[in-house]
C-alpha cells in the first residue's frame, strides 16, 4: 500500500508542474514570437514552423505531434517508465501554450529586456519542473535516444541541437537579422543559468 504521504507529495508536485508550465507559455506568446526570436530545443524548431507556414501552424500543435513521435519511439528505447511524467509534462506546456494565444506586440517592448525577462520567467519555471521530476520533453528525449546507442555526451547533443535550430532561424524573413540571433543568445544564457541558480539554491538550501 502506497502511504499517504507520497501520494500526497507525488499530488503536489503534478501541480507544481502545471502552474510551474505557464511561464512557458508565457515567454513563447507573449515575448518570443512578438519578438520574433527563436530559441533552441523543440520550442525553436516549431517557431520555426510556425513562422515558415505564415502562422498557420500554431506552436502548440507542432510541439503536442512532434513530442508524441519522440515519446513512441523513446517507449521502445529508454523505456516507458521514463516517459510518463514527461507525458504529463508536455500536455501541461501544450495546455498553457493553447489558451495563451500569441499576441501581435509584446507587452514588454524592448527586444533586450523582454528577453532577459523571459530567460528569468522560463528559468524558474523550467527549475520548479525539474526540481519535480518533470521532463519537457523535446530533443531532451532524442538525446536522451542518441545517448543510448553514442557515447556522446548529453550536452554536447543538445548544444548541438540548439545551434542548428538557432541557425536555421537565420533563413527565416522574420528574423532574419543579427540581432534576432543575438537576442536568443542571451535569452539562451539567461534562462539556462537561471535554471543553475535556482535549483543550487534550492538544493543548498537552510533547513
Amino acid at each position: 500500500m502506497i502511504p499517504f504521504v507520497s501520494i500526497r507529495k507525488g499530488a503536489c508536485e503534478y501541480l507544481v508542474i502545471l502552474l510551474a508550465a505557464i511561464p512557458y507559455g508565457i515567454v513563447v506568446n507573449y515575448i518570443m514570437l512578438p519578438h520574433a526570436v527563436v530559441g533552441g530545443g523543440l520550442t525553436g524548431l516549431c517557431e520555426i514552423l510556425y513562422f515558415a507556414t505564415d502562422t498557420v501552424v500554431p506552436i502548440w500543435l507542432s510541439q503536442l505531434v512532434i513530442n508524441a513521435l519522440f515519446l513512441i519511439v523513446a517507449c521502445f528505447t529508454i523505456g516507458w517508465r521514463v516517459c510518463v511524467r514527461t507525458v504529463y509534462c508536455v500536455l501541461c506546456l501544450t495546455l498553457w501554450l493553447k489558451f495563451l494565444p500569441p499576441v501581435d506586440c509584446s507587452p514588454v517592448a524592448d527586444p533586450l529586456l523582454a528577453l532577459i525577462l523571459g530567460g528569468v520567467l522560463n528559468g524558474v519555471g523550467m527549475a520548479a519542473i525539474f526540481l519535480c521530476h518533470g521532463s519537457t520533453g523535446g530533443t531532451d528525449i532524442l538525446a536522451l535516444i542518441i545517448n543510448k546507442y553514442r557515447s556522446w555526451a548529453l550536452g554536447r547533443i543538445l548544444l548541438t541541437f540548439d545551434f542548428v535550430i538557432m541557425s536555421s532561424a537565420w533563413f527565416l524573413p522574420q528574423v532574419h537579422s543579427v540581432e534576432n540571433i543575438c537576442y536568443a543568445l542571451v535569452y539562451t544564457f539567461v534562462a539556462t543559468n537561471t535554471i543553475d541558480g535556482v535549483m543550487y539554491f534550492w538544493n543548498h538550501r537552510l533547513v
